[in-house]
């Protein structure tokens, strides 16, 4: 990549296993802006195949991998907010959308 990236925020998942590097990278995700960037430091193996992947199927974007060493150093830009929708939410906590409701 020609130029630098910041990451607003950064996490050291050496030596957690799947699936929970993924879910703590989810939840750090979560608490972040659209737009911002994570850096994850994943081993080698699973996570560095499984958690890109599993981010990006989450609508996040994967702007950058880099080896450092054995590990690996992932730079995730949070996607913007998905919606869900669902025929059992309540009026409190939704919109109507024409019999389906986004939650």
């Amino acid at each position: 990549m020609n130029e630098k990236i910041t990451a607003q925020s950064e996490l050291d998942l050496r030596g957690v296993i799947c699936p929970y590097n993924f879910v703590k990278t989810k939840l750090k995700l979560d608490a972040m802006q659209s737009g911002e960037v994570l850096a994850v430091i994943l081993d080698d193996g699973e996570p560095i195949k499984n958690v890109p992947k599993s981010v990006e199927n989450e609508g996040h974007t994967i702007l950058d991998q880099e080896l450092l060493g054995t590990s690996h150093r992932v730079l995730i830009q949070k996607g913007d907010c998905l919606l869900y929708t669902s025929d059992a939410a309540d009026e409190r906590s939704s919109v109507d959308l024409g019999g389906r409701r986004i939650i």
